[in-house]
């Protein structure tokens, strides 16, 4: 049954926007990584290279924990109605 409660589309609307900054935050890493493996890898820098492979691991993890959240805060403001 619907319930229409406002705590619960509280609680889905922060767990969206929870997901909607881990995607923003996942997709900047991950972009950042690129350019840091790229740039580790063009000078020779094994080190930077791998910095950027595991940025770009870290990035892709929080992209995911982000659709997750987005997903789970859709289906509960759609149970709520």
């Amino acid at each position: 049954y619907a319930t229409g409660d406002d705590d619960v589309e509280y609680a889905a609307d922060r767990t969206s926007l929870w997901g909607s900054k881990q995607r923003l935050s996942g997709t900047g890493g991950n972009l950042a990584g690129k350019i840091k493996e790229g740039f580790g890898r063009v000078t020779g820098d094994d080190q930077l290279a791998d910095e950027g492979a595991a940025d770009q691991l870290v990035g892709a993890v929080k992209d995911t924990a982000g659709k997750a959240a987005q997903a789970a805060g859709q289906a509960i403001h759609d149970l709520n109605r």
